[in-house]
């Protein structure tokens, strides 16, 4: 349980975060899923969203004991996945200039078990049906059948960039065509 304590200005409360075992794996359980969701949502690579979150989670670790919170942990949490995923996209090259993209990944990231809409589900095909050839291929791999960027690039004999490309084209359209529906939908 995190420290609570009052700085010498008294409009300022704060807590110490422990560094307790017990405590950490509670705040894993309960956050892991949600914040790699919100990094997928983001940068759309589910390993890179893990990865990501294992690295703020072992930040965290290692500024237990010493780091001091205005905020509650689920703000500081989700700002610092939020801010490495944004870090990592201008590593990138690749700059989301639109914070609607954010938004979305917070109500992607709550959504804890999406629904499956047949109508929603047979509108994305429709759509995905008029892509051209190897973006459909690609996203279909991708959302249907699970594989990974390395699987799909191997599997199709392009790079792991132009599998990349294909599905950021394949979701934008999706998200002009579908609006924020296409979120909820199992592996987009």
């Amino acid at each position: 349980m995190p420290v609570r304590f009052m700085d010498s200005n008294p409009k300022i409360n704060a807590f110490l975060v422990p560094r307790e075992l017990t405590y950490f794996r509670n705040l894993y359980e309960e956050y892991y899923a949600q914040l790699v969701r919100f990094a997928e949502a983001i940068v759309f690579d589910k390993e890179e969203a893990e990865d990501i979150v294992q690295e703020v989670f072992f930040n965290l670790w290692d500024k237990s004991g010493k780091l001091h919170l205005t905020t509650g942990i689920t703000g500081y949490l989700f700002t610092s996945v939020k801010n490495k995923a944004l870090n990592h996209l201008k590593t990138c090259r690749v700059i989301d200039k639109h914070n609607e993209r954010i938004r979305e990944a917070f109500l992607f990231a709550c959504h804890l078990e999406p629904e499956h809409d047949e109508e929603l589900l047979k509108k994305a095909f429709i759509l995905i049906d008029d892509f051209p050839v190897q973006m459909k291929k690609v996203i279909l791999m991708k959302a249907v059948d699970g594989m990974k960027y390395e699987e799909i690039a191997k599997h199709m004999n392009i790079s792991i960039n132009t599998v990349k490309s294909h599905l950021k084209k394949a979701f934008r359209l999706l998200r002009q065509k579908m609006g924020k529906a296409i979120m909820i939908l199992p592996g987009f």
